[in-house]
C-alpha cells in the first residue's frame, strides 16, 4: 500500500465520521501515513449515526479485504446489523456475505487479514497530535489542510485577493439557492421548517426538543458576545454545524463599527472569513455578508479579498432606531457597497435582515436589476407573534 500511494498518489481517501469520531475506512492507509511520516493526507469526513457507521465499518473494509479483523466482533456486530435490517425489511445479503467470511475466520478456513490489530484505538490514534509527545506529523500553520489525523482549529487559509491575510473564499462553496428564505424562525407558535432564516438567537430552537429541520439557513446577526466561539471554539462549532444540516450559512456577522481602530475592524472581518471558510473546507456551503460604510473607498479591503462572482450575498440593515430609517447618509452608503459589488463581484441577489418595513427605503437605493428579499429581525419576528398570540387570548 505505501508503494502505490508513493507511486500512484491517493486514489480513494479516508472516510472519518464527525459524529462518533471513528475511523469507517482507510485504517491502512493511516498506518502508512504514520509511518512515512506523512505531513497530510486526504480525508473524507461524513456525519453518520453509530448505527449507520457500524454498517458502513463492517462493509467497506472487510469486503475490501484491506483491515484486520477482529471475526467475533465482525460476526456480532453483521448479526447486529442483518437484525436491524431485517426489521426495516432491507436487503441483508451483503451483510450475511460478510457475516460468512467472519465464520469462516473463526473456523479457521480462512485466514486474518494483512495488517495486526492496532494496541491503540481508533481514537487514540486520530488524536495523537494532542499528546505531550511532539508529534513528528506536525504541520506549519500557513498549511491549508484542516485535517491531518485530527480537526484542527490553528489552521490558515491562502489569502491571494489582499494584503491583510484575509481567507480566500471557496466560489465552489458559496451558496447559491434558487430561491432565498423570506421568513424567520420567531420560535413563539412558529413551526420548524427548511425554507426558513434561522438566527443564532433564536437557539434552541425547539426548545421541548432542542430540535431543528433538516435544511434552513442560519445566520449570525447577534451581539459579538454570543457568536465569539464560532472562532475561539472553532471546531466544537464545525462539528456541531455540520451535524445540524444547513442548507447555507451565512458568514458570522462580528462588528466593525465605524469609529473602532482599524485593527480592531481587520480583526473582526478576519474571523468572520476564517469561519466561512473553515466550514466551507467541511462541505458547508456558506452566503457571504456586507457590510455598509460610510466611506467605500477606505473600506474597499472588506470586499475586493472576496471571490470574483458573489451572485448571492446578506446585509444587515441596522441603522439605531426608527427615527434614523430615513437618514440618507445610510441608505447613500449602502447603495455604494451594492453598486460596487455588481461591477466588481457579479452581485445579482441580496438577502436583507431588516424587515418589510424598511423595503420603501430599500427599493430606492438598490442597484437596478438586482434581485433581493426581506428577511424580518428574530427580534421584531419574536415580538410580533407574541402580540399576536396576546390579541388571541
Amino acid at each position: 500500500m505505501g508503494d502505490s500511494i508513493q507511486d500512484a498518489g491517493w486514489a480513494k481517501n479516508t472516510i472519518f465520521c464527525a459524529n462518533t469520531d471513528r475511523v469507517i475506512d482507510g485504517h491502512g492507509r493511516i498506518k502508512v501515513s504514520l509511518e512515512k511520516n506523512y505531513t497530510t493526507m486526504p480525508v473524507d469526513v461524513g456525519w453518520w449515526t453509530k448505527e449507520q457507521g457500524d454498517i458502513l465499518l463492517a462493509t467497506l473494509d472487510p469486503l475490501s479485504q484491506m483491515a484486520n479483523v477482529d471475526a467475533n466482533a465482525l460476526q456480532s456486530l453483521t448479526l447486529s446489523n442483518i437484525k436491524a435490517l431485517t426489521a426495516k425489511k432491507k436487503n441483508v445479503g451483503a451483510m450475511k456475505d460478510v457475516n460468512s467470511f467472519a465464520a469462516q475466520i473463526i473456523s479457521g478456513k480462512k485466514d486474518k487479514l494483512g495488517i495486526r490489530a492496532s494496541k491503540r484505538s481508533a481514537s487514540a490514534i486520530i488524536n495523537k497530535s494532542k499528546t505531550t509527545t511532539r508529534d513528528k506529523r506536525e504541520t506549519t500553520t500557513d498549511n491549508d489542510d484542516l485535517y491531518d489525523t485530527a480537526l484542527r482549529s490553528d489552521v490558515t487559509f491562502p489569502a491571494t485577493r489582499n494584503e491583510y491575510g484575509l481567507p480566500d473564499l471557496l466560489q465552489s462553496k458559496l451558496y447559491n439557492p434558487a430561491e432565498l428564505p423570506a421568513s424567520t424562525f420567531a420560535r413563539c407558535g412558529n413551526s420548524l421548517r427548511d425554507d426558513m432564516f434561522y438566527c443564532q438567537g433564536s437557539r434552541p430552537f425547539d426548545s421541548g426538543k432542542h430540535l431543528k429541520p433538516i435544511g434552513g439557513v442560519l445566520g449570525f446577526y447577534c451581539e459579538d458576545s454570543r457568536i465569539d466561539g464560532l472562532y475561539r471554539n472553532g471546531t466544537h462549532w464545525a462539528e456541531k454545524l455540520v451535524g445540524e444540516q444547513w442548507f447555507g450559512i451565512l458568514e458570522p456577522d462580528f462588528s466593525t463599527y465605524w469609529d473602532w481602530p482599524f485593527a480592531k475592524r481587520l480583526w473582526s472581518v478576519y474571523r468572520s472569513r476564517w469561519c466561512a471558510r473553515y466550514w466551507q473546507q467541511l462541505g458547508m456551503s456558506v452566503l457571504p455578508i456586507l457590510r455598509r460604510t460610510n466611506d467605500l473607498e477606505r473600506d474597499k479591503w472588506m470586499y475586493s479579498s472576496l471571490p470574483g462572482g458573489i451572485h448571492t450575498a446578506a446585509m444587515q440593515l441596522r441603522m439605531g432606531g426608527k427615527k434614523n430609517r430615513s437618514r440618507e447618509e445610510y441608505w447613500n452608503g449602502v447603495g455604494a457597497v451594492l453598486e460596487y459589488m455588481v461591477s466588481e463581484h457579479s452581485l445579482k441577489r441580496v438577502m436583507f435582515y431588516g424587515g418589510e418595513t424598511l423595503e420603501k427605503y430599500v427599493a430606492g437605493f438598490t442597484p437596478k436589476g438586482l434581485e433581493y428579499t426581506m428577511v424580518e429581525p428574530f427580534v421584531d419576528a419574536r415580538r410580533r407573534m407574541m402580540n399576536e398570540r396576546a390579541k388571541k387570548n
